[in-house]
């Protein structure tokens, strides 16, 4: 039946529906309960007794302390990839009953896996009689079994979308007793590492959280509204569903009404009628056209406008049948060559994604309130974008996204790999069709709901096939929204968009052989070599995934029911390896290193001409997978203290300056040269815009400036501006230097070091014995109170530290997860003020510049020293062995003075001047008085180290 009404009406793209005018019962509070971990409730008829246990809903056996205590032979639901927690003899300790510490994600306060019962007595009042009885579970983990006074009313199994029962037929008036059975094993193979119900992050919980309720609908009611856009036309289609659950035909006249209510100039239209409407069958859809006029307000990232629209049911004499009311906002999100376009604009997707990580509860929150604040620090961070990798947020997701303007990517909670697969014939396969239909219908009118994949990374020899048939069904249902088969792959020519792992500096299993590893520091790099390959939009896989060490600050955050176990292991091992002391230096360290490697990454997709955009792993730390501490910010959305939201948004923003240089480290005798672009991303391009361009040192001293005009900025990338470029002979020692590109009269800066070495004469050793042996002449020096320079670079062993695979960047993910990728290091501590960096300029922590003594090195691991010995570089080790690890160390041996470095210092100097001067600078420090080693060892423990010949 097709109705056209041309008027102004009805709304578009968003927010599943509220009721209004409806009676309902809240069912929260308290429930009577009881676990079945024998599988026998069905059988027994449970649901005809009564029990004796409480709980209370909204909520999860978890936080109700129900449940077993978490020990050896707990049956997770999730991968557990390195077993060494099992069987290592460093972890026997928190194997024992009563030291259970689990190293791989948080450990909730009780596990359960299986069947659980809940029964509420609810009076329900004579007057629903005539009314159609809904029982609405927002949110169940994972398949309810609903009966009614001992009559079954049903099953429900979705991970994303509220599970609703008519259960009008089996209530009579007064007391009406609800018994719930859910189910939270594996009751499809959707993947035991799917983020919808894995103890990697969310938990594997029991229960039933968000709004639960009796509704009473009239018998003829609205069942539900699709709103569908035409920004073109001002227009929307609405496809109204009505349910007439009478047995005669029911004749009633549509009221509408559409009123704009979070943008400063309010959008109001008046009440439209469309005339009688004529509803015979039990199930009837309306098609509904639209007149949104012409100063309708579009939603976007830069204006999240908006509608609250009303549908009204009357039955032609003016009393209200049924009332109905979405929220939604005008919008068009397509992919147009190989950019998305918002309302005909183009976008550039800033993106990170969120893997169910709520440590309190152990499962999403379903309050907007609590979305917002995700949202929030997403903008702050200079995002637009969120991923959910293998599952689907509730409701107050979609809500606090439509009105920040984040644009989301949905998945229909799978990850079929490691045990599970799709394309086979299998029941996953029907149900992802299922699960998506469900996502589409209750979630698809809103307009921060733009992008929909089945899932994460599937297997299956027929995925291809079958996730191209996927999104044909999805594209013939609902075209709202682009699609894509699988994030991370397959690149499917079905594609709307593809959503892969290549464009990134990082890819699995590469090791040291990625760009920020192989090959010095610059910034001209980017990822065209990709991207020049396809036509439609290609948005970058899980970019990112830069370790930081653990904040054991955090630990006093988890109050709720998962409890950070694993940094409570981390920390103690690190004070058993006297080291307890450093932990919040290694925290701020290898956080300069990690916003470090970020900057590298998300400039370098900025740089990319026709790239769509990218999805980080992630902004907050992932604290499942053997505990990947990725994010900036902790799993609460907080900052850990070591780059602001500003600094960030500096090279992640809708318009950043870039600057690309083939090198960061120059002699004096060479001119610096960068050639500055922009990536502008924003609502409109900017005109008659003029750059500051300008260079200081580390100190503010202006070494060069220049300004830049540029006429116009189009919504665009790799928009060329001009070149810095000036002789860097005023430079006269070692200087760290900072170019600085600024937009006149607007919020955007960006900068970026590079450093300067005049040239060295000749090392002189002066004072010092260098050797790159421990031989008798060495022992014959230091007994004689001299002073030695050990070059141990290549003669470490396997035990001693040859075994730890060190680069410049931070670790990928961790090393658990992945079987010991290299590198095995977070980047290094020293202390800048120290009197052997004199002529050396450097932080606290790795920059640029290191970039060559780092990859030019061994670890060495000192934990058979002295515990009081501190190197003088020190790597900081990954969390799980906390080893004390060196690559320069001063120390007494014998009468005389030694210092240990298993950095290359030897090897084509002259092609490498920064480490040219850390040897300068070594010397300088030895030669002085300054060098006193005030610690101890023998020489067998320093030879011990060393390959023997």
């Amino acid at each position: 039946m097709r109705i056209f009404v041309c008027f102004i009406l009805f709304l578009t793209g968003c927010s599943a529906f509220h009721k209004e005018a409806r009676d309902s019962i809240s069912l929260e509070g308290e429930w009577m309960f009881k676990i079945d971990s024998l599988d026998r409730g069905i059988s027994d008829q449970w649901y005809s007794e009564a029990f004796d246990q409480t709980i209370l809903l909204p909520g999860s056996m978890a936080e109700n302390g129900m449940g077993d205590e978490v020990t050896l032979h707990t049956q997770w639901t999730g991968s557990i990839i390195d077993k060494s927690y099992f069987i290592d003899d460093s972890y026997e300790k928190y194997r024992q009953p009563d030291n259970i510490k689990i190293p791989f994600w948080l450990k909730p306060v009780k596990h359960y896996t299986g069947a659980a019962w809940y029964q509420k007595e609810v009076s329900i009042p004579e007057e629903w009689e005539e009314k159609r009885v809904i029982l609405h579970l927002e949110r169940c983990h994972w398949e309810s079994k609903v009966f009614i006074n001992d009559a079954e009313a049903g099953t429900r199994n979705s991970l994303a979308t509220p599970h609703a029962y008519d259960i009008t037929s089996l209530l009579k008036p007064g007391s009406n007793r609800i018994t719930i059975r859910i189910d939270n094993r594996m009751i499809l193979p959707v993947g035991i590492n799917s983020h919808s119900v894995s103890d990697h992050t969310q938990s594997n919980w029991n229960g039933i959280v968000g709004i639960i309720r009796l509704e009473a609908l009239p018998k003829v009611s609205i069942e539900e509204v699709r709103v569908f856009p035409d920004i073109e036309s001002n227009t929307v289609k609405a496809l109204v569903t009505f349910r007439n659950r009478t047995d005669t035909t029911f004749n009633g006249i549509i009221e509408m009404k559409a009123n704009s209510f979070n943008s400063k100039h309010r959008h109001q239209l008046k009440k439209q009628s469309t005339g009688q409407v004529t509803l015979s069958d039990t199930l009837q859809e309306v098609e509904l056209y639209y007149d949104m006029s012409e100063d309708v307000q579009l939603w976007s990232e830069f204006s999240p406008s908006l509608y609250r629209f009303i549908v009204r049911l009357t039955d032609g004499k003016g009393s209200t049948i049924d009332r109905f009311r979405v929220v939604f906002g005008m919008r068009e999100f397509r992919a147009e060559g190989t950019r998305f376009q918002v309302n005909g604009r183009p976008i550039f997707l800033r993106g990170t994604l969120e893997c169910c990580i709520f440590p309190i509860t152990g499962y999403p929150p379903t309050i907007r309130e609590s979305w917002d604040y995700v949202m929030e620090r997403c903008k702050e961070h200079g995002l637009n974008h969120i991923r959910f990798h293998s599952w689907c947020p509730p409701e107050a997701a979609f809500d606090a996204a439509d009105r920040s303007g984040i644009y989301l990517q949905v998945e229909c909670g799978s990850w079929a790999n490691q045990g599970s697969s799709i394309g086979g014939g299998g029941p996953l396969d029907s149900y992802i069709y299922e699960e998506s239909n469900r996502i589409i219908r209750a979630y698809g009118n809103h307009p921060s709901f733009c992008m929909l994949a089945y899932g994460n990374e599937p297997a299956g020899t027929n995925q291809g096939r079958y996730l191209a048939d996927l999104m044909d069904h999805w594209r013939n249902i609902d075209n709202r929204r682009v699609y894509t088969g699988g994030a991370g792959w397959p690149l499917h020519p079905e594609n709307d968009f593809h959503n892969g792992p290549q464009p990134r500096i990082q890819q699995w299993g590469a090791g040291l052989r990625s760009i920020i590893n192989a090959e010095p520091p610059q910034t001209s790099y980017d990822w065209n070599d990709v991207i020049a390959q396809y036509e439609i939009p290609f948005v970058s896989h899980e970019i990112g995934q830069w370790c930081v060490y653990p904040d054991f600050k955090e630990i006093e955050k988890y109050t709720g029911v998962l409890k950070p176990a694993n940094f409570e292991i981390f920390q103690e091992t690190l004070e058993e390896n006297h080291m307890g002391d450093q932990s919040e230096q290694f925290l701020m360290a290898s956080g300069k290193l990690q916003a470090l490697c970020y900057k590298a990454e998300i400039e370098a997709a900025l740089r990319t001409p026709e790239f769509a955009g990218f999805q980080l792993l992630q902004l907050h730390d992932f604290p499942g997978q053997g505990s990947a501490l990725v994010g900036v910010l902790d799993p609460f959305f907080n900052s850990k203290g070591y780059i602001s939201p500003e600094e960030f948004s500096s090279f992640c923003n809708q318009t950043v300056p870039l600057a690309r240089m083939d090198k960061r480290v120059f002699s004096n005798g060479e001119a610096f040269h960068a050639e500055i672009e922009v990536a502008h991303f924003g609502k409109a391009p900017l005109l008659d815009k003029l750059f500051k361009c300008y260079v200081e040192d580390a100190s503010g001293t202006l070494l060069h400036e220049v300004e830049l005009e540029k006429e116009r900025l189009p919504v665009d990338n790799t928009i060329p501006v001009g070149t810095v470029q000036f002789d860097l002979g005023q430079i006269t020692r070692a200087t760290k230097c900072i170019l600085t590109a600024s937009i006149e009269d607007t919020p955007y800066s960006n900068s970026w070091d590079f450093w300067v070495y005049p040239e060295l004469p000749e090392p002189e050793p002066g004072e010092v014995y260098i050797t790159d042996k421990l031989d008798s002449e060495t022992e014959k020096i230091l007994g004689d109170s001299g002073s030695v320079l050990l070059l141990t670079h290549g003669q470490v062993d396997e035990l001693h530290g040859g075994e730890v695979e060190i680069g410049f960047s931070s670790i990928f993910w961790n090393t658990a997860w992945t079987r010991g990728q290299a590198p095995h290091t977070l980047g290094i501590l020293v202390d800048p003020e120290h009197p052997l960096f004199s002529s050396f300029p450097t932080e606290y922590h790795s920059n640029w510049q290191w970039w060559d003594p780092v990859t030019h090195s061994q670890a060495m691991i000192l934990d058979h020293l002295p515990g009081q010995l501190r190197p003088l570089i020190q790597p900081i080790d990954t969390w799980f062995e906390n080893r004390r690890l060196g690559l320069l160390v001063e120390t007494r041996a014998g009468n005389g003075k030694l210092m240990v470095c298993s950095i290359d210092l030897m090897s084509n100097m002259d092609s490498r001047p920064v480490s040219g001067y850390l040897l300068h600078s070594i010397l300088n420090y030895m030669n002085s008085a300054d060098f006193n080693p005030d610690i101890q060892t023998e020489l067998e423990q320093i030879r011990v180290m060393m390959i023997r010949p």
